[in-house]
């Protein structure tokens, strides 16, 4: 067995997390459309599951956002949004003791570390 590829807990658990990634990724299509920034035919992948690590599990594809503002912005809106995002949920969780929050909060939560992780070289 290749010791890169996916196993069926970590296929399930992606799955069970798939929220955050199209949250994720459903912010960088809103800010290409508040930047103006034309998206890629065929350029929207909200979820797939991975078959090895570091297989992407989400993307858009765009022409590149023009300017240094509006390409930050295409960038780092979803940590700002999901991270927002994840408090809310968490903060519902703890007034109504609904554990669906609590697992959409940790679904975003798990989604702004594995964009960190693949920040970090």
């Amino acid at each position: 067995m290749d010791k890169n590829k996916i196993s069926t807990f970590w296929r399930i658990f992606y799955i069970a997390t798939s929220i955050g990634v199209i949250a994720h990724e459903i912010t960088h299509i809103l800010a290409c459309f508040i930047t103006k920034t034309k998206v890629k035919d065929k350029g929207i992948v909200l979820f797939k599951i991975p078959k090895y690590f570091g297989d992407a599990i989400g993307s858009v594809n765009n022409y590149g956002a023009r300017g240094h503002k509006n390409r930050f912005l295409v960038n780092i809106s979803p940590f700002f949004v999901v991270s927002f995002l994840s408090v809310m949920s968490y903060l519902i969780f703890i007034k109504f003791n609904s554990y669906f929050f609590l697992w959409l909060g940790l679904s975003l939560v798990f989604m702004l570390y594995r964009v960190l992780l693949t920040c970090i070289p």
